[in-house]
């Protein structure tokens, strides 16, 4: 790119004395608002650099942004206002105003009233601003918006708009973050269920052996992400007070400091020692060029906690549940929550269990060991294995199975097809579409939308429809990386929310 700025060009320009602008942003689609704002900003200054956020980093909701950042280059580098160009690999522009050092730092007047600041980037880069002895000037020319005119062209179908629009009209953005935000700052969520470490063993295809009918692969690396009741407080951290982890630990020192190192510093530990037992890892075998998984891996020992063992996690989930404004539940079916803890735990008010089928659990799992709870969630999967039903429609069996045990709120996700909401008192059943466009890896997203869907339900208890918009919403974020590479940020949350309702 032949705008790209380096560090000699820089020594240049610094050494001329020429007074340098620096504007910055995501620049997906170029329009004329962007056009006055060069103009404007180069109005300031002899040199204009504008710093353009890199891909990873745009957090402006599923889909975007629409354009990448080699096509969002070569657009801005034809501008003739424009005289250098540099990415921006962070979430805002305070390491590249540290690198340029500019004059002159121009800014949209939208951003103008740093009180709306909720992200806090914008307060960063005055204040980064101000340390290089620059000055900030905030433009007066009409902005126009990318996200609108490309709401408008995105392809949402029928049902994404239906509820879009549904949001708009019912919801302000500022409403519902200063409601999660009132929330967040006080609550604090007891976690309960098997901690998993996701391995995930990146290969290369050598071929078939020349002695044997096997395949060859290459391993190309090895990355462990913690998973199972772990990755639920992690996707808990920006959403709560403090959480409380309640699981089992198989006395293995090196897996145990894995396990801390990678858990939310919010999170108080509550490890119980299940003698003669391992912890659960499960692999996966990826072929490194196409992303896809070839083989899984279970090292695992699903052996019942002793009466003893069962009687110390009953006296600890008594005590917590109290001290505690909400309960998780995840129940991997490995052995840890016994009929008679499952029986306690449906008593309990404020909760909303899980119970997850897979190859190791599969005809011995169910969800029917609870009874009469509250709240309960489980996939399309789960949904059908449970009822013995493949082929009836998704929002007749919901409610079939919930009056069958008689949940109250029964939650099904279903991967592309949304997700549904059933409540048993009024016998009415809601649903929201999914909204992730790039997905490389589904595991870990059933935790994190029930995790998000918790604290979302608490702030509107009325209206599921908005609880499952915004879980869906934000669970996009983890779908985007491996197992739980990734943990649910607020301010993605945030960010992606403002643009997609604009």
């Amino acid at each position: 790119m032949k705008k790209l700025i380096n560090p000699e060009i820089l020594k240049k320009l610094k050494n001329s004395k020429k007074k340098i602008v620096m504007c910055h942003g995501v620049f997906d689609l170029y329009h004329v608002g962007h056009l006055n704002h060069f103009k404007e900003a180069k109005t300031y200054g002899d040199i204009l650099i504008v710093s353009v956020t890199s891909d990873k980093y745009v957090n402006k909701g599923p889909g975007r942004p629409y354009f990448n950042l080699s096509q969002r280059l070569e657009i801005l580098s034809s501008i003739n206002l424009i005289n250098y160009l540099i990415i921006s690999d962070s979430p805002n522009s305070v390491n590249n105003i540290k690198k340029i050092r500019p004059n002159f730092y121009f800014k949209g007047p939208d951003y103008k009233n740093l009180k709306k600041d909720f992200t806090g980037f914008i307060n960063d880069e005055v204040e980064a601003v101000k340390n290089v002895k620059g000055k900030i000037i905030f433009g007066t020319q009409e902005t126009f918006s990318s996200s609108v005119l490309l709401n408008k062209i995105s392809n949402f179908d029928k049902d994404q708009k239906q509820i879009l629009s549904y949001v708009k009209k019912n919801y302000q953005f500022d409403e519902i973050f200063y409601k999660i935000d009132k929330l967040i700052k006080n609550i604090n969520i007891l976690v309960i269920g098997e901690i998993i470490i996701d391995k995930f063993i990146f290969t290369n295809a050598l071929g078939k052996s020349g002695k044997e009918a096997i395949l060859n692969l290459e391993i190309l690396k090895e990355i462990n992400y913690i998973g199972g009741s772990a990755a639920i407080c992690n996707n808990l951290e920006d959403f709560t007070k403090k959480n409380e982890l309640i699981s089992f630990m198989s006395g293995e020192a090196n897996k145990l400091n894995f396990i801390k190192n990678k858990l939310s510093k919010k999170t108080k530990c509550n490890f119980f020692l299940k003698k003669n037992s391992k912890t659960i890892i499960k692999t996966k075998i990826i072929d490194n060029s196409t992303n896809n998984k070839l083989l899984g891996l279970y090292n695992f020992d699903d052996k019942k906690l002793s009466s003893k063992e069962e009687n110390i996690f009953l006296k600890k989930i008594k005590d917590s549940v109290n001290k505690n404004d909400f309960t998780i539940v995840s129940d991997y079916g490995h052995g840890f929550i016994s009929s008679k803890i499952a029986s306690i735990l449906s008593k309990q008010k404020n909760i909303i269990i899980n119970t997850q089928l897979n190859s190791g659990n599969i005809g011995y799992h169910t969800i029917s060991k609870y009874q009469k709870i509250d709240c309960a969630i489980i996939n399309e999967v789960e949904l059908r294995h449970e009822m013995r039903n493949r082929n009836e429609d998704i929002k007749k069996l919901i409610s079939k199975l919930s009056k069958k045990l008689e949940i109250q709120n029964l939650i099904v996700t279903a991967g592309k097809n949304g997700s549904f909401h059933y409540n048993l008192k009024s016998n009415k059943t809601t649903s929201c579409p999914a909204f992730a466009t790039h997905v490389i890896d589904k595991v870990g997203s059933g935790d994190a939308f029930m995790a998000i869907f918790s604290i979302m339900n608490l702030v509107f208890p009325k209206d599921p429809k908005i609880s499952l918009f915004l879980s869906s919403l934000a669970t996009t974020q983890v779908l985007e990386g491996f197992g739980n590479e990734k943990s649910i940020k607020f301010i993605n949350l945030l960010k992606s929310l403002k643009y997609i309702l604009k």
